[in-house]
């Protein structure tokens, strides 16, 4: 025989010595409880709706900066025929919006056929690219060409520009 004697097992369910406190969560936690929950819930949820918001404007200004720097590219890579995007006026600027007509001179037009079917593969179809040249400036020879991309965005206008120097050949 053993020193210890063995308990027989005690149970705290229902039944008889259970306390009616003891018995589990009452209908008022479990509804402080989702709400709680629900709370939470629609917290990360805005989060996540700002970060998808903020994702899209990233991705439109990394679009806009692309589609400016293309067209002083373009421009660059015609500089002996530079005048042909401003119409032989420098006080006139070169702009592409949708439904705009291109410019005369061959390589003009194409870049301005180009720069359209580009700002509608990158989503930016309600854009505009406005690029102003300014006449040897900041020496004879050069020209200062500041290109900027225009668009909306959950009602207000976002804009970005990009300066560049062309060296006229």
């Amino acid at each position: 025989m053993s020193i210890f004697r063995s308990r027989p097992p005690v149970f705290h369910g229902r039944g008889a010595g259970a306390r009616s406190g003891d018995a589990g969560f009452t209908l008022i936690e479990i509804l402080v409880s989702i709400a709680i929950l629900a709370v939470g819930i629609l917290g990360i949820s805005m989060l996540q709706t700002n970060a998808v918001s903020g994702e899209v404007l990233s991705r439109s200004m990394d679009s806009a900066v692309n589609l400016a720097s293309d067209a002083l590219d373009r421009i660059q890579a015609n500089s002996e025929n530079i005048t042909d995007y401003v119409g032989g006026d420098y006080s006139s600027g070169f702009t592409v919006t949708r439904n705009s007509s291109p410019p005369s001179g061959t390589q003009a037009a194409e870049d301005h056929d180009a720069l359209q079917r580009q700002m509608l593969d990158m989503h930016l179809a309600n854009a505009t690219l406005n690029v102003v040249l300014q006449n040897d400036t900041p020496i004879t020879g050069v020209d200062t060409a500041q290109a900027t991309v225009s668009w909306d965005h959950k009602g207000s206008t976002k804009q970005c520009q990009v300066t560049s120097v062309i060296y006229r050949d």
